[in-house]
């Protein structure tokens, strides 16, 4: 790996409504996903804001998951973060598609922290 990190910034759209709405299965299924993707989960927060937002961290051992949902407009928004070559963001990012019901998405991928400028730089 050239980079430090891999970041997925993801925008889901169609959600369904009742899951982009529900804290307890937001929580479940980023967990879900870390897994999935190979990643070790060692913690993480979530909460519930006005009738039907969510927004949560999951803290990994090689990086971190963010979300943050509206889900009466089912829409979400992902950061999906690993400095592991092991964690495979994009296998996370289509399990959360599906267990979504996202119906559209898009996803932008950022290379963090160039190791030659960072060693070249000592």
């Amino acid at each position: 790996m050239d980079y430090l990190g891999t970041h997925l910034l993801v925008e889901l759209y169609g959600c369904e409504a009742d899951r982009a709405g529900d804290e307890k299965y937001i929580e479940r299924v980023m967990k879900e996903a870390a897994t999935d993707a190979n990643a070790k989960v060692m913690g993480s927060l979530f909460h519930k804001f006005g009738e039907t937002g969510v927004a949560g961290v999951i803290i990994l051992t090689e990086g971190f998951y963010v979300i943050r949902s509206w889900g009466k407009e089912g829409y979400i928004g992902l950061d999906l973060y690993s400095s592991s070559e092991t964690v495979d963001n994009e296998k996370a990012l289509a399990f959360l598609v599906r267990k979504f019901g996202a119906t559209k998405y898009s996803a932008s991928e950022i290379k963090r922290g160039n190791k030659a400028e960072i060693l070249g730089g000592q």
